[in-house]
C-alpha cells in the first residue's frame, strides 16, 4: 500500500464508513450496491444512486445540471485514469451531499477479480468513503426546485412496442411521446411516473433486470411484479406466436411465473394419462397434429405394408377424452392410404397432408381438412399445371410458415433416391402454385429428417439419415433456412446456413452437448430462436434415454447444445412423426411396448409447469399447517440446475462473495495498529438498522435463545457517528450491528435473508420477498 493510502487509513478505522460497489463492464459505470451508512451521510437513497455513475455526488444537489466548479477536475481525471487501466485510486474529493452542502471525501477505490474463469478480469470496483462537513466554503443556499417553473418542456420520442393483448400478432412497433423524460437533475424520480409511463420504461428491461430493480425497495417490488409488465417481456423475447401459445397458462401460472419457466427451463416435466377409445388396426409410420387442444391422426402402415387411410380424432379438452374416427359419412373424401406423409396445422383450424408412400409408390397430392365444422371432410388442393410441380416423394421434411404457406424439404423418390431440394407451395394464390427455392447452396439430401418454423422468415433443419457419398448415416447436422420468402434478386436471397455437424465429412464444429446422430426425431421451437429436439431413431450404443430433450439457440452468436434436465419418466420410444406438438410447450407422443404403440396411454413433455402437477402444489400448501406470526420458515427449494444461456458478460461471484473479497484487501492493508491505537476489522461491514422493535413488526426478527436479549447484546461498542433520526428512520435510539461479511446476502436475491439467533455457525434463512420494508 503506498503511503498515501497511510496517511488516510485512519480516517476510515475510527467510524463506520460507507461502502459501494460498481460494475465496470457495464455502460456508464455503474453503481449496483450502497450501503445504509452512505445513504445516511449523502442523503441520497439506495433507488435514487442504483445504476448511476458515482459522479453526480460531484453535482450540488439533485437538480444540478453540471459538477460544481469547486471540483477539482486534476483529481477526478487521476481517478478516471486509474479505473481505466484498473488501478488502485486513493484521494480526496469534494463532493455534496443531497441537500448542496460540501463534503470532504476521503475515499479508496480497488479493482476487484471475482471471475473464477478469467482470473485478470476486474469485474467490479469497490470503494471505501468516509465523508465529512466543509467549513471553509460558503455557499449560497440552494432554491427549492420547481419543475412547472422551466421555459422549455423537454420532450423525446422513444421506441416502443405497440402491444395488442387480445392478438399478439398483430403487435408493432410505434413511437410513444413522453411529456418529460426523468434525468435525475431535473428532481423527478420513479415515485413521479403514472403506472402507465413505468410499465413503458420497465417493458424495455429484460427479466433479470427486473428483478434486481424490484428488490431495491417496496415500491418498485410491486410495479415490477405486476402481469402486464412480465407479458410484455414474453413478447419482446420470444415473440407474439409463443407468448399466445402460452396464455392458457398465464391465467393458472401468472405470467411471472410462465416467463421464468420459459427462461430456466428448470419445469420441464414428463406425464402420462389415459385416454379412451380406439384406434384400429394397429398402425406404425403415421403422422399426427394438433389444432388447438384437438389431436389429429391419418394414415400409417398396417401389418403386412398395408398403407391405412382412416382419420381419428383425441379432443383433450374434454373430461373424459377419447379417439373418435372422422370422415366416416358416405361419399365423404378420404385420401388414399399412405405411410411416411406428413401432416401439419395450417393456420388455426385447418390441417393439410403432403406427400407419403402409398400403394403404388411415392405421392405429391394435397388434401386439408378443416377441423371446427360439424362434419369434418377431407378436401383436394389442385395446384396450378402450368408451374412445375416437386416429384413424388416420401419421409421428407414439412413446416407450414404462414396460414397459407408450406414448405417442404429433401425425402426419398421412387427409385429410393435421396432428395435434396427445397420447394414452397403458395396456398394464398388462386389456384395454389409450387414454386422451387432458389438456393446458392443446399445441405446433402436426407430422408426421416425435422423441420420446424421461426418467426423471423427462419427454418430449421436437424438430423435425418443422410447421404455421405454412397454411404447413408444418421446424422446431427441442423441447418437454418433464412430468408425463404425472398427472392433471389433481394439484397438478402434464400440462404442455408450450417449451424452444428456431425461426424460426416462435411460437418461443422458442434459446441455443448450435442444430440447424438438420429432419425426421426420430435423436433418443436420454443421462441427466439431456441429449438429442442429428442427421441427418434439412434445407434443401439448411444444408452441415452429417448426421452432426454436437448436445446439450442440457432440465433445465438456461438450455437451451443445443451442437455436438458426433466422431471417425471418419459416413453421408452419417441418418434417425431407420432409427436404432436401443442401450444408450442407441449409435446404429445403414444405409448410403447414390446414393439407396438399404445394409443389409449399417452405422455406429455410440458416445458412449463402441468396444470395437474400446479393443482398437487396447491392441495399441498392448503394441508399444510398455518404459519404463527413472526415466525420465520426457513425455505429449502430444489436444487436444479437450468440451462445455461451463452452470454458475453463475465460470470462474477455473488454479491456476498465480493464483499468478502473486498473486505479481505482492506484487511490485508488495515489490519493491525494504527496511530490512534485502533484496529480495522476487514472481516466486518458496518451497516444501519432499525430498532429490534421495528423489525419484529414486518416479520424480520432476530431471534435468541433468551426472549430478554436484546440487539444490543450482540451489537458491537458503540461508534461516534450516531445518525440523527430522518425520513424513512423511525424515532429512538439507533446502533450499528457489526456483521460478519460471509453471512450478507446480496440485494439482488429473490427472497429477503434474515439472521437467526444463536447458531454455530449462524445461517441465513429466507422468507418471502412480498414481506420486505422499503429498505
Amino acid at each position: 500500500m503506498t503511503k498515501c493510502c497511510s496517511e488516510y487509513s485512519p480516517c476510515w478505522t475510527k467510524v463506520p464508513v460507507a461502502w459501494l460497489f460498481a460494475m465496470p463492464y457495464a455502460a456508464d459505470f455503474p453503481v449496483i450496491y450502497v450501503n445504509r451508512i452512505f445513504e445516511h451521510q449523502t442523503g441520497y437513497q439506495a433507488r435514487e444512486v442504483l445504476g448511476r455513475n458515482c459522479r453526480f455526488l460531484q453535482y450540488r444537489g439533485p437538480h444540478a445540471k453540471d459538477i460544481h466548479e469547486y471540483v477539482d477536475k486534476t483529481v477526478t481525471r487521476k481517478m478516471a485514469a486509474a479505473i481505466s487501466q484498473g488501478r488502485e485510486f486513493t484521494g480526496e474529493v469534494l463532493n455534496f451531499d443531497k441537500k448542496g452542502r460540501p463534503l470532504t471525501t476521503f475515499l479508496h477505490l480497488f479493482p476487484l477479480f471475482s471471475d473464477v474463469s478469467q482470473p485478470n478480469l476486474v469485474t467490479h470496483y469497490a470503494g471505501i468513503q468516509n465523508f465529512h462537513t466543509v467549513t471553509y466554503l460558503k455557499l449560497p443556499e440552494m432554491r427549492p426546485f420547481n419543475p412547472s417553473s422551466l421555459s422549455y418542456t423537454l420532450r423525446k420520442n422513444v421506441m416502443t412496442q405497440k402491444l395488442d393483448d387480445e392478438d399478439p400478432e398483430n403487435s408493432q412497433l410505434g413511437l410513444m411521446e413522453l411529456d418529460y423524460v426523468t434525468f435525475p437533475h431535473l428532481g423527478l424520480t420513479i415515485e413521479d411516473l403514472s403506472q402507465h409511463e413505468l410499465e413503458g420504461i420497465l417493458k424495455y428491461l429484460d427479466m433479470q433486470s427486473l428483478l434486481r430493480l424490484g428488490a431495491t425497495n417496496k415500491h418498485m417490488h410491486g410495479c415490477v411484479h405486476t402481469s402486464s409488465v412480465w407479458h410484455n417481456l414474453c413478447i419482446r423475447a420470444w415473440g407474439p406466436r409463443l407468448t399466445n401459445s402460452v396464455t392458457d397458462f398465464s391465467k393458472h401460472l401468472g405470467w411471472e411465473r410462465v416467463v421464468k419457466e420459459l427462461y430456466t427451463l428448470n419445469a420441464v416435466t414428463w406425464r402420462s394419462f389415459t385416454v379412451g377409445g380406439t384406434v384400429w388396426p394397429n398402425r406404425t409410420n403415421f403422422s399426427t397434429c394438433s389444432v388447438g387442444h384437438k389431436v389429429i391422426l391419418f394414415g400409417g402402415e398396417a401389418a403386412h405394408a398395408v398403407p391405412l387411410d382412416d382419420t381419428y380424432m383425441l379432443d383433450l379438452s374434454q373430461e373424459a377424452p377419447s379417439w373418435t374416427p372422422l370422415c366416416q359419412l358416405s361419399g365423404a373424401v378420404r385420401p388414399p392410404g399412405r405411410w411416411g406423409h406428413t401432416l401439419r396445422r395450417l393456420g388455426e383450424h385447418t390441417v393439410i397432408l403432403f406427400g407419403g408412400c402409398g400403394a403404388t409408390g411415392p405421392l405429391t397430392d394435397v388434401y386439408v381438412i378443416d377441423i371446427n365444422v360439424d362434419n369434418p371432410t377431407w378436401q383436394e388442393v389442385l395446384p396450378s399445371s402450368r408451374n412445375p410441380h416437386p416429384c413424388p416423394r416420401s419421409w421428407h421434411g414439412c413446416c407450414c410458415t404462414s396460414e397459407d404457406s408450406m414448405l417442404i424439404f429433401s425425402g426419398c423418390d421412387v427409385t429410393g433416391r435421396l432428395l435434396y431440394d427445397t420447394w414452397q407451395l403458395d396456398l394464398s394464390a388462386k389456384p395454389p402454385i409450387w414454386r422451387e427455392i432458389p438456393v446458392a447452396w443446399n445441405p446433402s439430401g436426407r430422408l426421416g429428417l425435422s423441420v420446424v418454423p421461426l418467426e423471423d422468415d427462419t427454418v430449421v433443419m436437424f438430423g435425418g439419415l443422410a447421404s455421405a457419398g454412397p454411404v447413408r448415416l444418421r446424422s446431427n447436422d441442423c441447418f437454418t433456412l433464412r430468408n425463404f420468402s425472398a427472392k433471389p434478386s433481394d439484397d438478402q436471397p434464400p440462404t442455408w446456413q450450417y449451424i452444428s455437424g456431425s461426424t460426416l465429412p462435411s460437418g461443422a464444429e458442434t459446441h455443448g452437448t450435442p444430440p447424438s446422430p438420429r432419425l426421426e426425431q420430435v423436433i418443436g421451437q420454443l421462441g427466439g430462436g431456441r429449438v429442442i429436439v429428442f427421441g427418434g431413431s439412434v445407434s443401439a450404443a448411444d444408452g441415452m434415454p429417448f426421452s432426454r430433450p436437448f436445446i439450442c439457440d440457432v440465433n445465438a452468436e456461438r450455437p451451443t447444445w445443451q442437455m436438458m434436465d426433466v422431471k417425471g419418466e418419459g416413453p421408452p420410444q419417441a418418434w417425431g412423426y407420432s409427436a404432436a406438438v401443442m401450444d408450442d410447450v407441449r409435446f404429445i407422443l403414444p405409448g410403447y411396448e414390446r414393439g407396438a404403440l399404445l394409443f389409449n396411454e399417452l405422455y406429455e413433455l410440458s416445458i412449463l409447469t402441468p396444470l395437474e402437477a400446479l393443482y398437487g402444489e396447491q392441495q399441498q400448501q392448503q394441508q399444510q399447517p398455518a404459519q404463527r406470526p413472526n415466525e420465520i420458515v426457513n425455505v429449502h427449494r430444489q436444487s436444479r440446475s437450468p440451462v445455461e444461456l451463452p452470454t458475453p458478460l463475465p460470470n462474477p461471484l455473488e454479491m456476498p462473495d465480493i464483499m468478502r473479497l473486498a473486505a479481505n484487501h482492506v484487511s490485508s492493508h488495515y489490519a493491525g495498529p494504527s496511530t490512534s491505537n485502533e484496529t480495522f476489522n476487514g472481516n466486518d461491514l458496518y451497516f444501519h438498522h432499525r430498532p429490534i422493535t421495528g423489525w419484529r413488526s414486518q416479520q424480520h426478527s432476530l431471534r435468541s435463545s433468551s426472549s430478554e436479549e436484546s440487539v444490543n447484546s450482540i451489537a458491537a461498542p458503540e461508534h461516534p457517528l450516531r445518525p440523527e433520526p430522518s425520513n424513512g428512520l423511525p424515532p429512538g435510539p439507533s446502533s450499528f450491528v457489526p456483521i460478519p461479511i460471509s453471512q450478507i446476502a446480496t440485494p439482488f436475491s429473490a427472497g429477503v435473508s434474515t439472521l437467526s439467533y444463536p447458531q454455530s455457525p449462524p445461517e441465513w434463512r429466507t422468507t418471502d420477498s412480498d414481506a420486505m420494508d422499503d429498505t
